[in-house]
């Protein structure tokens, strides 16, 4: 088999490996096809009212065992032919949207899509674009996020279940959305060190991909920000997604998701001070003595938020005493590692990063790195109005918190 490979055409996205051209009756379609031991990838179609002026072409053969299919044919009617027992899974969006395509193999883990997938709608869609987030009363952020909300919208899977995702960039940059804790080819994975697929520049992207393993995962964007404060997880661009087991007891009366994120950040050359956490039991060990030579610059933060809002400005928790509430805390920060407490109460830790510990763990004080996970039940047996927050008392006062009221019950919240 050979693949004509275009050398020379400037429309060919910088991360492909080829292209193939075929002549259309008064149309010519433009195919990036990327080579994967998963199949073939047509990534992006284009078409052209006029041929292209003087392709140069340069012929490379490659290994059959790389490819699902012994022929893949673009044309204008979005027509597929395929010569053999496998899958054809394809499609094209024309006027330059981004569709993922794929020839399966078989095997776990192999994404694909059919022809139900790439006609009906999808299971999934996240649009990325700006968004007004109103954190406290009289501030506003704007910032980048899913779905016009921060967080993005809670995304349920069933484990094992496919589904169609839609990936709708409305801004000016091209985007890598990462599918954080799943199980998935490199692709899909959202990723530049994977070379993953991008989602262009008002661009669109379409793919299937296999929900597992089940437990607690979460969406983000995966872009660089370098200094650019305005990009990548400095932005709200997260969402959670919650892949529901094959068998779930749900041994709780009340589910909640709560996401953790910072705003406003800036450069400072002062290392971070450690606070009193007063209130909490001692630190085991005690934390050490102040670095005397800071090792560069630090990033700080002005606001901070749960679920997109700084403590006492949303919706309390509202709580009944004798209830069990599952919590799934996500700390959806760009650097900084977090610690979480319920006033007057405990959590049971039955799952880090979305999957079970052996035993559950009674503890005071939950701790978590940037981009973790912890699922924890609490018994509501002690009635009252709370905080739920960050024992750091200048973040807290900054927003890092949530009120959790129980019936019937009025009054300022305690710390």
């Amino acid at each position: 088999m050979i693949l004509h490979t275009l050398t020379k055409w400037s429309g060919v996205p910088h991360h492909s490996e080829g292209a193939e051209i075929r002549q259309q009756p008064a149309i010519v379609l433009i195919g990036t096809v990327l080579r994967s031991k998963q199949g073939i990838f047509v990534i992006h179609s284009t078409p052209l009212e006029t041929p292209v002026p003087n392709p140069t072409f340069v012929e490379k053969p490659v290994d059959r065992s790389w490819w699902s299919l012994e022929r893949c044919i673009l044309s204008a009617s979005m027509q597929f032919p395929f010569s053999t027992r496998r899958q054809f899974l394809s499609g094209a969006t024309l006027g330059g949207s981004l569709l993922y395509t794929a020839c399966r193999h078989g095997g776990a883990g192999v994404a694909s899509v059919d022809a139900e997938a790439l006609q009906g709608p999808a299971d999934v869609t996240l649009r990325i674009g700006t968004v007004k987030v109103d954190i406290a009363k009289g501030h506003t952020i704007s910032t980048t996020g899913y779905n016009g909300a921060v967080p993005g919208p809670l995304i349920r899977l069933r484990e094992g279940v496919p589904v169609t995702v839609d990936l709708v960039n409305d801004t000016a940059a091209a985007e890598l959305v990462h599918w954080h804790g799943q199980v998935i080819p490199a692709r899909l994975d959202g990723t530049e060190e994977e070379k993953s697929l991008e989602v262009p520049a008002n661009g669109h992207l379409r793919y299937r991909l296999t929900p597992q393993p089940a437990g607690a995962r979460f969406v983000h964007t995966h872009v660089m920000p370098m200094a650019d404060f305005m990009r990548g997880t400095y932005t709200g661009q997260f969402a959670f997604v919650y892949i529901e087991p094959k068998s779930n007891p749900g041994q709780y009366d009340q589910e909640l998701f709560l996401a953790t994120h910072e705003w406003e950040p800036s450069l400072g050359s002062e290392e971070e001070e450690e606070e009193d956490e007063r209130g909490l039991p001692p630190a085991t060990p005690p934390p050490g003595p102040k670095d005397p030579n800071p090792n560069g610059w630090e990033i700080g933060y002005q606001r901070f938020t749960i679920n997109g809002k700084c403590l006492g400005y949303g919706e309390p928790i509202q709580v009944k005493e004798g209830q069990r509430v599952l919590f799934h805390f996500l700390n959806a920060s760009a650097t900084e590692n977090i610690k979480l407490a319920l006033a007057g109460h405990q959590f049971d830790v039955i799952s880090l990063d979305g999957n079970p510990v052996p035993r559950p763990e009674r503890v005071d004080v939950l701790e978590l790195g940037t981009a973790e996970r912890i699922d924890a039940v609490v018994q509501m047996r002690n009635p009252g109005v709370w905080i739920l927050g960050t024992p750091k008392a200048d973040d807290r006062n900054n927003g890092m918190g949530i009120v959790v009221e129980y019936a019937n019950r009025k009054g300022q919240p305690r710390w």
